[in-house]
Order: structure tokens, then C-alpha cells, then sequence
């Protein structure tokens, strides 16, 4: 058919390093590990690096020589993220790319729902406290605890006194 458009379905998970201080990606020439060389593509391109530009990104590869070639080292991932965790990662044949992007994603949102919570115990805001944070597609929601309080207060907020 003419005029027949179709859509593009994004199959990689989008990379974000805005909580990410230091990445460090060890290539292995002669490992056999595709996934740490799709890794190092991803957060060299420049939409990657636009979301954090004090981020440092190392590139290293390990020298070619007869002993490497033998022997070879598995490549290393050693990602340092804003709170001052570490990361390494040895990826091998079985681990695909988007699995490390997944990991690093979820570590991030970790990180920044763990800054929120610290966030709202410096300066709580009169009301319930929040028991379970998750966050979804597009906002960071969250379930309270009922309060005895409130199970007594009717719909309008006035006090309900039972009569024995």
C-alpha cells in the first residue's frame, strides 16, 4: 500500500546517568562478551551523556599480548553513583546490555527515592507518613497507614462520640 506508515517500537530501555557520578568500562579484546561493548556505546552517545555532563566515562581496554590472548580477562563495568556506592559488574555471554541498563536504572531510582524520603523527614509536612514509596511511569506515589485518628473523625472532620 502507498502512504502506509508504521511505528517504531523503542526497544531500549532509555539511559539515564543524572545520579551517576563515574562509570569505568574494562573492553576485553579476546573475552568473549558483547554486552560490556553495547554498554560502553550507549553511555558514550551524546543523548546519554547530555543527561549528566559531570558524569566521567572511562573507556580502558586491556593490552593485547600473547598472554591476554590465552588467557583473557572478562571485561569490568565499575559504576559509582551519587550516593557514594560502588557498582562492578562482570558481564559474560549470558548478560545482555539491557540488563545492565535495567540494573543501572534501578539503582538510580532507588537512590532518588531514598533522597525523597530523607527529603521529607528534614521537613515533614503536617499529615500522615508515608508507609510504601514506588515509583511509576511518569510520578513517585505512595501508600499511608491509617491513622486511629482518622477512623474516628467523620467525612466533614467533626469528632463522632459513640453513646453507651
Amino acid at each position: 500500500r502507498t502512504g502506509h506508515t508504521m511505528s517504531i517500537i523503542r526497544l531500549k530501555p532509555k539511559l539515564e546517568l543524572a545520579l551517576v557520578n563515574s562509570v569505568r568500562v574494562v573492553l576485553s579484546p579476546f573475552y568473549d562478551a558483547p554486552s560490556s561493548n553495547e554498554f560502553a556505546k550507549r553511555i558514550t552517545s551524546a543523548a546519554v551523556r547530555a543527561t549528566n555532563p559531570k558524569c566521567e566515562i572511562n573507556i580502558d581496554r586491556v593490552p593485547e599480548s600473547v598472554e591476554a590472548y590465552k588467557n583473557p580477562p572478562p571485561p569490568k563495568i565499575e559504576i559509582e553513583y551519587a550516593d557514594g556506592t560502588k557498582d562492578h559488574l562482570v558481564p559474560d555471554r549470558s548478560l545482555p546490555a539491557h540488563q545492565i541498563v535495567k540494573h543501572v536504572q534501578d539503582r538510580c531510582s532507588s537512590i532518588l527515592i531514598s533522597q525523597q524520603i530523607a527529603e521529607m523527614k528534614k521537613s515533614p509536612v503536617v499529615g500522615p507518613a508515608p508507609v510504601k514509596i514506588w515509583r511509576g511511569r511518569r510520578q513517585t506515589f505512595c501508600d499511608y497507614a491509617e491513622d486511629e485518628a482518622a477512623k474516628k473523625k467523620a467525612a466533614g472532620g467533626v469528632k463522632t462520640i459513640k453513646k453507651k
